[in-house]
């Protein structure tokens, strides 16, 4: 049984998923299985996995009809054999040291998963940026909200880490399969940190997070909806695991700030349209009294507040608040040649 089970989910990534397989390849430690998921690619990249797993019988690769992320990955899930899980998506790669080191962490640790802080990488320009969102090397047992909290603001980043095997089967913690979907990595994240007893934080960063890759789901402003339906997916697996009266108050918090994120990066057309829906899924926090100042703080209460009350309104005012600053000063320039 290899110490890490490694699972790459596949989709028309030809351009990059050479340089991704071979920094698995290149790993100081030795002692693990790479996962190789074709969701169906319609490029070579299905040929360039066989060819690697010829290379290196590490690697076993999956060939199947697309269904999507969430169903690839609970695939991989399924058929790992590891001690511990890496997800490494197959536009990325990794320094060579990473998982030697996150695999000692972990034992040291005896953690249910260990995180650790990422790269954003630019292809054009071969730029490497620190996202040092983890401060410190720390442990947390037996995590508080607060903790948990904390560990999600560094986002749903769960490439960055190992997740204990035996932890994520009896949790029963796995992929939202929702076919055609995205940001599965959010209701994976929030599942493994409301679970975990032990969170090991690992400041060194290791993993290089392709930022202009132009099919990422993250550029995709066409699934306006899909971080909600991640959430009605952690509210189901809250009940389900009855956790959910212990754990409410974090739903609001998270709702919110992943909710805004989204509103953020949506054209115009998409933000007002998802801005309803924001308001009614906001009320129903309101009517089972997760909508206070002591829950939210104050500035964020008072926004949704505007956000339920008239979502036309404050994306007017949210627009104009947030015009780039040239278009404004050029707006001024024209308003003083008719004075």
């Amino acid at each position: 049984m290899p110490k890490i089970s490694v699972i790459v989910p596949v989709y028309n990534v030809e351009k990059y998923l050479c340089e991704c397989l071979d920094s698995l390849i290149n790993q100081t430690f030795s002692d693990w299985e790479g996962i190789l998921i074709n969701d169906g690619s319609t490029d070579s990249s299905g040929k360039i996995l066989d060819e690697y797993a010829k290379k290196d019988s590490r690697f076993s690769v999956i060939h199947k009809q697309n269904s999507g992320y969430g169903k690839s990955m609970n695939l991989g899930l399924e058929k790992a054999t590891g001690e511990y899980i890496s997800i490494v998506e197959p536009d990325d790669f990794i320094d060579k040291n990473m998982f030697e080191d996150l695999f000692q962490t972990a034992k040291q640790e005896k953690a249910d998963v260990v995180k650790s802080n990422y790269y954003t990488y630019i292809t054009k320009t071969n730029k490497n940026t620190a996202k040092l969102g983890i401060n410190e090397n720390l442990s947390l047992r037996n995590p508080t909200q607060a903790d948990i909290l904390s560990a999600l603001k560094l986002g749903p980043t769960i490439w960055t880490g190992l997740y204990r095997a035996q932890f994520l089967k009896e949790h029963h913690i796995k992929f939202h399969e929702t076919p055609g979907a995205s940001f599965q990595d959010l209701g994976f994240n929030f599942k493994v940190l409301i679970r975990a007893k032990k969170i090991s934080l690992v400041k060194k960063a290791y993993y290089h997070y392709r930022t202009d890759n132009a099919g990422s789901s993250i550029r995709n402003p066409n699934k306006i909806f899909c971080v909600c339906d991640e959430f009605k997916e952690v509210t189901r697996y809250m009940k389900e695991q009855n956790c959910y009266e212990e754990l409410k108050t974090i739903l609001p918090v998270a709702t919110y700030s992943n909710y805004m994120w989204n509103y953020k990066r949506l054209p115009l057309k998409g933000k007002l349209l998802f801005l309803k829906t924001f308001a009614d899924d906001f009320s129903s926090f309101q009517k089972s009294g997760l909508l206070t100042p002591q829950i939210l703080g104050n500035r964020k209460y008072k926004r949704i507040l505007k956000i339920i009350k008239n979502p036309t309104l404050f994306n007017i005012i949210y627009t104009i608040e947030h015009l780039p600053h040239d278009f404004i000063l050029h707006i001024s320039r024209i308003k003083g040649l008719f004075k």
